[in-house]
């Protein structure tokens, strides 16, 4: 199958999800999925049948259609595809009680949007599709945001367009029936659109006169329902039953609210099965309801009775449904907190790790390089002596490297015993250590390199060969923390002159 025949398959999927016979659709896409693809055909089209497929009873088969395409997608480096997929799968996943599944996919479709950099029709009916799964989560303040936001960025496709248009309606209407304060404004315009410049006639004769008087019965417009009425009844057969039952529950609305009592009951009998079977709750509970108040207008309490139980199980039902998902949710967050705090502790760890020598707990070259930069941008004098084991090569030959690192290890104890609170010790490399004392007067230096000096000499080193003896020489220098570096330079000359001098000595610039 060539990619203009994929496109076109794919196209005619999309279009059909408000109207038309999907059979034979379907068995085409089956047939051109089984064949020879790569990966990012595969996705458009599984993720077309898993779209195609959107009114079906069972909502499981489109979810796990939708969840391959957005991992095919992704990997054939399609993002705003991908967000798309994730966004249908969170969607059909949620419809299918599977709520975990659902918010994993609505991440993914949020992260996979925000790494965009264009705003094309796969971004747009992303977003539409998380806001057709915020409506179905009842966050219908983020549910419209994300329907305006999709319906204003669909302005230059208008296939798009339409799907935006009427998620925009749907969302705005429900929110209004659960009393929730939305700005009524976009959606009628959305309506209005729909109904002059729709795509396909169902949208201009039925999706948009619907909408328009959905908002009327909420009293946010002022349409002529009845006349509307009589022009969607006989268009009924035209849409795909998921859209079918939607207007029949509008029909119902209206022929209750002018008197219609029977008529509002048989529209709202044919409503119910599908809104039922595809799980759209709100409008189930919203078909009950309608249906309770036209029997009992008709003097049927008995059915009235049954109708507003059933209103009631759902209500309850999709109340646990979202405690449950928030439980999900509270559960994952809870992952995600121990995860990240794992990887602070982790962070921590490493960047002790690299600031601290591991064998004799001074600081590390790679930190006191960073302490220079930080000095050298600040005022004030300061000391730096540099220390040096004498002969050192020495000990690892005569004794072994087990006894050079326990050498090491004393010296860093002795020096970290040594200095004062705000001095700075660090080994540089091999037996090499260097102290910056910021404040400290020359003299001052000199006196501590020569205690350090003393104190090396005279360390209890029989305790690790007894005849292993240890003496250092030692470097100071004085000036500007400004010019920290240049100091080490001058430090580094004045230990060579006490090593040229006969060693086990301390040598001052």
């Amino acid at each position: 199958m060539s990619g203009s025949d994929i496109t076109a398959l794919v196209r005619e999927a999309r279009q059909r999800t408000m109207t038309g016979e999907i059979g034979p659709l379907l068995e085409r896409l089956d047939a051109a999925i089984a064949g020879p693809l790569d990966a990012a055909d595969r996705g458009s089209l599984l993720l077309a049948r898993a779209v195609a497929m959107q009114g079906e009873d069972d909502p499981s088969g489109p979810a796990r259609d939708a969840a391959e395409a957005a991992r095919l997608l992704q990997a054939a480096g399609r993002p705003n595809e991908a967000a798309y997929a994730a966004a249908g799968a969170a969607v059909f996943a949620q419809r299918a009680g599977q709520h975990e599944e659902a918010v994993n996919h609505a991440v993914a479709s949020m992260v996979l949007q925000s790494q965009s950099t264009e705003v094309d029709p796969e971004w747009v009916r992303s977003a539409n599709g998380l806001g057709i799964l915020f409506g179905q989560l009842s966050a219908f303040e983020m549910a419209v945001r994300s329907g305006t936001e999709a319906f204003a960025a669909s302005a230059l496709d208008h296939v798009t367009r339409e799907i935006t248009a009427y998620t925009l309606c749907f969302l705005v209407v429900e929110s209004l029936h659960g009393e929730i304060a939305v700005d009524a404004e976009p959606a009628i315009e959305a309506a209005r659109w729909l109904s002059e410049s729709g795509e396909t006639t169902a949208a201009r004769t039925v999706l948009g006169p619907g909408m328009l008087a959905e908002l009327t019965l909420l009293d946010r417009h002022d349409a002529d329902v009845q006349a509307i009425a009589a022009a969607i009844e006989p268009r009924l057969d035209e849409l795909v039953p998921r859209l079918r039952a939607w207007a029949q529950l509008v029909l119902g609305s209206i022929a209750r609210r002018f008197g219609e009592l029977t008529v509002a009951v048989a529209h709202l009998d044919a409503a119910l099965p599908v809104l039922i079977g595809i799980g759209d709750e709100h409008r189930i509970v919203r078909a009950y309801s309608e249906r309770a108040e036209a029997k009992a207008a008709l003097g049927d309490t008995a059915g009235a009775f049954v109708d507003a139980r059933a209103c009631t199980r759902y209500v309850r039902r999709n109340q646990l449904d979202l405690v449950g998902q928030l439980s999900v949710q509270i559960r994952q967050r809870a992952d995600l907190e121990i995860a990240r705090a794992a990887l602070r502790r982790r962070a921590d760890d490493l960047a002790q790790e690299a600031a601290v020598d591991a064998l004799t707990g001074v600081g590390s070259r790679r930190w006191m390089e960073r302490l220079l930069d930080r000095l050298g941008s600040q005022g004030g004098q300061g000391a730096v002596v540099l220390v040096d084991l004498d002969h050192f090569k020495s000990v690892n030959d005569r004794f072994g490297h087990h006894a050079g690192d326990l050498t090491l290890q004393a010296v860093g104890r002795i020096l970290r015993d040594s200095v004062r609170d705000g001095d700075h010790v660090a080994r540089l490399g091999g037996e090499e250590f260097v102290i910056i004392a910021p404040g400290t007067p020359a003299e001052v230096a000199t006196q501590l390199a020569e205690r350090i000096r003393t104190e090396i000499e005279a360390a209890p080193w029989h305790e690790i060969d007894p005849e292993l003896r240890v003496t250092a020489s030692a470097g100071v220098a004085h000036g500007p923390l400004a010019s920290v570096r240049e100091v080490i330079r001058v430090a580094d000359a004045a230990l060579y002159d006490a090593k040229r001098a006969g060693r086990n000595r301390v040598a001052a610039a």
